[in-house]
Order: structure tokens, then sequence, then C-alpha cells
């Protein structure tokens, strides 16, 4: 297990796109980290997740170079060398990236929202309702007001009421950012709305397909379980 930079020393870089300022810059590498471990715990982008035994991993810590703020990547499988950093999927902080669980028109608007989220925060908002809009085609709720078609998910039970008030939230403040008004969204709130908006996500998309994987190798085990039991028999 080691925790440094190896040779060649010297600074290695990657380009890609900050979280925290929104701009693609290029990201320098600060910190490494290997460590070894028997399984791992993997997770799909379609969802689904597995145990997968490993050889090891890394970590790489790092500093935009345009906002000078920290970005924590990880590697699994990895091959000796640190310009793995270069091939390393984001930790921290959250990327706009969502899990292929989640519908690839709701990914685009919100992928489109975040690039924005601390440029321009009215419209990122209103991109946020754009992504509500998109989530309710998805589930068949068209041609109606969003706020009428978010409580039609409530009455057919895919949303709790929590979260029909959580996504009225975001409605108003989509809202909000949409129109010429003294009452701008600020930063503050657009980091509010983020996490509000990835809760529902993970309840209607995430969540069930994590559930329905978990499913699927529960009754794999069963079936290996007792066809063991009839050979043994």
């Amino acid at each position: 297990m080691t925790s440094k930079l190896d040779e060649p020393r010297g600074e290695i870089q990657r380009v890609a796109f900050c979280p925290h300022c929104g701009n693609r810059a290029p990201q320098r590498l600060l910190l490494k980290h290997d460590y070894d471990h028997p399984y791992s715990f993997v997770l799909e982008e379609d969802g689904n997740s597995y145990l997968e035994k490993e050889e090891g991993s890394s970590y790489f810590v790092a500093v935009c170079t345009t906002c000078d703020e920290v970005l924590l990547y990880n590697q699994y499988r990895y091959k000796v060398g640190v310009e793995n950093f270069t091939h390393a999927d984001l930790l921290y902080p959250e990327g706009i990236e969502l899990e292929r669980s989640v519908p690839d028109k709701v990914r685009a608007c919100y992928a489109e929202a975040a690039r924005i989220r601390r440029t321009a925060p009215n419209a990122y908002v209103v991109m946020i309702r754009r992504a509500l809009e998109a989530l309710c085609d998805d589930r068949g709720t068209k041609g109606r007001p969003l706020k009428s078609r978010l409580s039609e998910l409530a009455s057919r039970g895919e949303m709790p009421a929590l979260l029909v008030e959580v996504t009225s939230v975001l409605r108003v403040i989509g809202n909000t950012g949409a129109h010429h008004s003294e009452a701008a969204v600020s930063p503050d709130l657009v980091w509010l709305v983020d996490e509000l908006f990835r809760t529902v996500l993970e309840y209607v998309y995430i969540a069930p397909k994590r559930l329905a994987s978990f499913r699927q190798r529960l009754e794999t085990a069963k079936e290996a379980a007792n066809q063991t039991g009839r050979a043994d028999g």
C-alpha cells in the first residue's frame, strides 16, 4: 500500500470537467494512493451490481488549475503506473453523469444543467425543471401542467407525498429562475436544488433498479443452493 506519486516525477495532468467551477480545464495530480483488497463491490452503468475479485485499485487526489479546488478520483483494476489518473472515475465532487438506470433524456437534461450550475444559477434551476418534465414524460404523464403530472405520480404510488412536495419546491424555484425578478436564485440554493433532485431520482429510478438487481442475485443464489442440495441428495 503506497501513498505517493510514482516515477516519473513531475507535473501530471488530465483535462476534464470540474464540477466545482464548471470549467473544462487541466487538473494537476497531487497524490496517488494504491490499495489491495480481496473483493470489491462493483456497480455497473445499468445499475446492476456484483462482487468481483480485484488485484487492487488507486485513489487520486487532484486540484483544478482554474479554481484550485480539490477533486478525488478512483481507478479500479489499475495497472501499475500513475498515468492511470487519466482514466480514473470522479468520486468527489459529484459529477454531471447520472447512473444508467436514469433514462437518457433525464440524464441529458441534468448534464446540461450541471455544466452551468456555478456560472448561471437561474438557468440551472430552469434546466432542472425541464429535467422534471422529462421524468414525467418517461413515466407517461404527458399533456398537463407539471404540478398535476407530479401529483399523478404520487397517486399511482410511484412517488411518496414527501417527494411530491420536494418536486413542487423544485418546480417553483425553476419558475423563479425563468422570470426576471428581484428574487434571483442564490448559489447556496443551487446546491440544495441539486441534492433534492438527486433524491427524487434515487427513489424513482436508482433504488428500484438496485432492488431488482438484489432480488435477481438472491434468486440465483437460492437456485444454486437448491441444485447443490439435489446433487448431494
